[in-house]
């Protein structure tokens, strides 16, 4: 049986492939990576918080050696999740966006 983390992976990328026309050349092309971008990322942190949670056992176990790591970690995932952010309001606000290819 796979972990649950690697059995959510395989399902959004299966998902990802499944739906490649709507959510990356479709007119709803840049929506649609968002979305995917953001269920990936929510994924990511849930199970996450989930094997932690199973790793530490209480609140208190923050103070020990893998709960700093948590901690740090989760932090980290909070910096790239706001960077990711960022870098799509940027690119939409400058046109940036990745657009169709018209052939000409």
């Amino acid at each position: 049986m796979l972990p649950p983390a690697l059995s959510l992976g395989i399902a959004s990328l299966g998902c990802a492939l499944y739906f490649w026309e709507t959510l990356f050349v479709g007119p709803f092309a840049n929506t649609g990576a968002l979305w995917l971008q953001l269920a990936i990322f929510a994924a990511v942190a849930l199970t996450g918080v989930q094997q932690a949670w199973i790793r530490l056992g209480s609140l208190g176990a923050l103070v020990t050696a893998y709960g700093v790591l948590v901690l740090l970690k989760t932090v980290a995932l909070l910096a790239l999740g706001m960077l990711g952010w960022l870098l799509a309001m940027h690119a939409d606000a400058t046109g940036l966006a990745l657009a169709p290819d018209d052939g000409g």
